[in-house]
């Protein structure tokens, strides 16, 4: 269900709604998930109580809104409409928490035994660190750290029996620490979602539409369609709304569903996408459920409409997009350059090579220049210089040091995460020379890298 976010000084949420219909258990959590998707956030909150209010002209709001702690909400911005689904949360077998040094009072003694717990509630994706009473040597104590590792993972309940695990940590530790709980973040709402939509893809199965399919052609090239082909769901995320309920008009049942909202149709279903006709043409076919009493021509006319603004927007405006396109335009034409190539080049001409191939793209020479200097940033691109003629020259890295470090980051593209073993045997590399790479790409803070005794080796993508 979509709510409306409203950021206040309280302990657990609650919500104010416009319709009676809805019903919430207040025991129950629920996961709020973000709609950006260039920014994917998510929380879990209790809602401990539930309002109704009346609409009318001067209260014409007709989303409920949900106050919540504004320590939790994060990046989402005040009034930005989120989605609410129930979710029951696992008791915690043990959770290891990671403390700051100066904590010399539990010394000496095995910094990984079990110490019990006097804190019972929930843990849950947050941003600041855990505050938990223990019992350490019929003393309890209070400590404040950072969750690294909780069995099952987080989000979680903590019950009496929930054993603690200690760590120390220095402070350059914790904030590497902190940066991974952060992507691990954006992992939970990617796996929230992906749940979420199968949920609802199975009851949409069960709705009394017709299934009708929309053929069209969109203009777009090689290097778009690998693109959207390995994040499909940025491209029809625009609208998502993740719910399917029934409202009453007059003596009909009529079955909203809203998977993907497209003046009332739901796209359930990618049925194809392939490239056809040479270069610059797409052929996408999707499966529709449309109401029965829609004139169906006249909707799938509607909708490939839309579908068309849709594209030229994502293709040409949306700043993130354009990051990314810009950033796989380098790398796949100049970082891999042979010992003859010049390893420096106008910025100008860059341009003017990006907009040859992607025609459709709407970005302009100082848009253009951001991202180059990002690149710079991050280490994909060696150096920006202004020439006293006021002209840019874009230099790259020599061959022998991009060349395995942009391998590795196109065989690990689409992922948020990937071990070392699946590195070792995907590459087909030895040792050393993956450890290069993985090395190179660490710092220039592209990857982030986790080891544990449970999971092995993981690297996070920046």
């Amino acid at each position: 269900m979509l709510v409306k976010i409203q950021p206040t000084l309280r302990k657990n949420a609650a919500l104010t709604v416009f319709q009676n219909e809805n019903t919430f258990d207040i025991s129950t959590p629920y996961i709020v998930l973000s709609n950006g998707q260039s920014s994917p956030y998510s929380f879990v909150c209790k809602i401990e109580n539930v309002s109704i209010a009346t609409l009318s002209e001067e209260n014409p709001i007709s989303l409920p809104i949900l106050e919540v702690d504004k320590n939790l909400v994060g990046s989402i911005p005040v009034g930005d409409t989120v989605e609410l689904l129930p979710h029951q949360l696992p008791i915690a077998k043990s959770i290891t928490l990671g403390v700051d040094t100066s904590y010399h009072v539990i010394t000496p003694g095995n910094w990984t035994g079990s110490l019990n717990s006097f804190f019972i509630g929930d843990v849950i994706d947050f941003n600041r660190s855990l505050k938990a009473a223990i019992d350490y040597e019929k003393k309890v104590m209070i400590l404040r750290g950072l969750v690294l590792e909780s069995n099952p993972p987080l989000p979680v309940s903590i019950e009496s029996s929930t054993q603690f695990f200690i760590q120390k940590l220095s402070a350059s530790e914790i904030a590497n620490h902190s940066q991974t709980l952060e992507q691990q973040k954006i992992n939970r709402y990617h796996d929230f979602r992906q749940i979420q939509e199968a949920q609802i893809l199975e009851k949409l199965k069960n709705l009394d539409f017709p299934v009708d399919t929309i053929s069209m052609n969109i203009k777009i090239s090689h290097k778009e369609f690998a693109f959207y082909n390995s994040s499909f769901q940025a491209f029809f995320s625009q609208h998502s709304l993740h719910d399917v309920h029934q409202s009453q008009t007059g003596k009909k049942t009529v079955h909203q569903c809203m998977f993907y909202l497209l003046n009332g149709a739901a796209i359930t279903e990618i049925i194809e996408y392939s490239l056809v006709g040479g270069k610059n043409e797409a052929l996408l076919t999707l499966k529709l459920h449309l109401p029965v009493e829609e004139d169906l021509q006249k909707r799938k006319e509607q909708l490939k409409t839309e579908i068309q603004k849709m594209h030229i927007s994502l293709s040409g405006r949306n700043s993130g997009n354009s990051t990314r396109m810009v950033q796989s335009f380098i790398l796949d034409n100049y970082a891999q350059i042979d010992e003859s190539s010049s390893t420096h080049i106008p910025l100008v001409a860059l341009l003017h090579d990006f907009i040859k191939q992607f025609p459709d793209a709407k970005i302009s020479e100082m848009e253009f220049h951001k991202i180059i200097k990002k690149m710079e940033k991050h280490g994909l691109i060696s150096d920006v210089e202004k020439l006293p003629t006021g002209f840019y020259m874009v230099h790259l890295h020599p061959p022998e040091l991009t060349k395995d470090p942009v391998t590795l980051l196109q065989f690990a593209k689409g992922k948020s995460e990937i071990t070392r073993q699946e590195l070792l045997t995907g590459l087909e590399w030895p040792e050393h020379r993956l450890s290069s790479a993985l090395k190179f790409l660490q710092e220039k803070n592209l990857i982030k890298h986790t080891k544990s005794f449970r999971t092995g080796e993981k690297y996070y993508f920046s």
